[in-house]
């Protein structure tokens, strides 16, 4: 049995365990959902209104476009790169894609000793995407930091895009 402050016992195995278990699973990949159509609704925006609807819809992602913003706006360039190749997105990009087109990404629930008690929760195991191993991660720390560096970087493509946009009129 678990305490928490304010909260009923949880029974390790017992009902309200697994319910826990499965929400929290479900909230981070849905955090984790999110935040990769979010760059891909950011693909659509940049190819509507810097690349005057160059690509077919279906065909429009970051990864696709980015090279065609070399020649519009280097520090648009410059940002998006910075999303793409940042460890926390490239995680998120093979954990959609993982758990969208592959397999379940496995979990435990895990409690670490070494963690304050509202810490322990979901931990997703280690996994291979595209030939790169990802490490085990906390379900806090996807829904925490990597969402926080995630929506930073969105929102600096999205200030050098107005910058841009700014600067043409």
């Amino acid at each position: 049995m678990y305490e928490t402050s304010g909260r009923k016992p949880i029974e390790v195995g017992g009902s309200l365990w697994g319910k826990t278990e499965i929400e929290s699973k479900s909230q981070t990949e849905s955090v984790a959902q999110i935040l990769h159509s979010t760059a891909d609704n950011l693909a659509q925006i940049i190819n509507k209104s810097l690349l005057s609807g160059r690509y077919p819809i279906d065909k429009v992602y970051l990864k696709v476009i980015k090279n065609d913003l070399k020649i519009i706006d280097t520090n648009i360039f410059n940002e998006v790169e910075s999303l793409l190749t940042s460890d926390e997105f490239k995680y998120i990009d093979a954990f959609v894609n993982t758990i969208k087109h592959q397999k379940i990404v496995d979990h435990n629930w895990k409690v670490d000793s070494k963690r304050p008690f509202s810490q322990n929760a979901i931990q997703f195991k280690g996994f291979d995407y595209k030939g790169n191993t990802y490490p085990a991660m906390w379900s806090d720390e996807i829904i925490g930091p990597i969402r926080g560096k995630i929506i930073d970087l969105i929102l600096n493509i999205g200030n050098s895009m107005n910058n841009y946009l700014r600067n043409i009129q």
